[in-house]
């Protein structure tokens, strides 16, 4: 119930932006989009930003979008994030930062993707996803900041910075460069014939062995005669005949 609950006053807010006329700007290709123009007396902080956000996007698929906006009118920070996650992720693993300046205030939106299987809704995993637990340690960090002030290109710089080293640690589940594939599969070929030859020296050293103990203890084949009627009796031997005295 509540869950219908929030997810019709999420659509009633992104609608009522909608209703109003409020364009959704073009996604920023460097990843950051300064509406309120807060990094520009130092343009080359904005370009370090742009430089860890592309290098996280490269090294995990995971995009992440921060937008700082002067304030907002007749929508939420929040509806703002939800608006423009909807219109730049869609289903692409990411997220979006809203940051409003004039009052300090910033919410997140993650991409949530689910997957239907026999009538329930599970949330759909991968080597680019951030899951639930690991979304709750990076909020409690990030709220766990001092409160921004207003206007504060610090205060925004800190946030910004906490919630990308935690993305750019084991938060995010890395996938494996397709270039390692290659080199995964060449040590394991390599172990393979390594574990081959192996047994094989094994095997020629023990059937080696055995030649050499046959030649060592060499038992020949003779012919022995009877002794008391035993056929194996063998050794030397000596017969007695008894029979009627002359």
């Amino acid at each position: 119930m509540r869950s219908g609950l929030l997810a019709l006053i999420l659509l009633l807010g992104v609608s009522g932006a909608q209703e109003l006329g409020i364009p959704v700007p073009p996604r920023p290709v460097g990843g950051v989009l300064d509406e309120a123009r807060l990094f520009d007396p130092v343009p080359e902080r904005r370009e370090a930003l742009e430089q860890r956000v592309r290098a996280l996007r490269e090294s995990s698929g995971f995009n992440v979008y921060l937008v700082f906006v002067d304030s907002l009118i007749g929508r939420t920070v929040f509806e703002e994030s939800l608006r423009l996650r909807d219109s730049w992720l869609e289903e692409d693993p990411g997220l979006v930062l809203v940051y409003e300046v004039d009052s300090g205030k910033w919410e997140i939106s993650w991409t949530d993707r689910s997957i239907r299987a026999e009538g329930l809704e599970l949330p759909a995993s991968g080597p680019s996803e951030v899951g639930p637990r690991k979304r709750v340690a990076i909020m409690s960090r990030l709220k766990a900041l001092p409160e921004p002030t207003v206007r504060s290109r610090e205060d925004a710089e800190q946030l910004v910075a906490t919630l990308l080293s935690s993305l750019e640690g084991s938060t995010v589940e890395l996938p494996l460069p397709r270039r390692h594939f290659g080199r995964l599969i060449l040590l394991g070929v390599g172990l393979a014939a390594s574990l081959l030859l192996l047994a094989m020296l094994i095997a020629a050293s023990v059937r080696r062995a055995d030649r050499r103990a046959e030649d060592r203890l060499y038992f020949p084949e003779i012919e022995v005669g009877e002794r008391l009627k035993a056929p194996r009796g063998g050794g030397v031997v000596s017969s007695r005949t008894f029979g009627p005295s002359s």
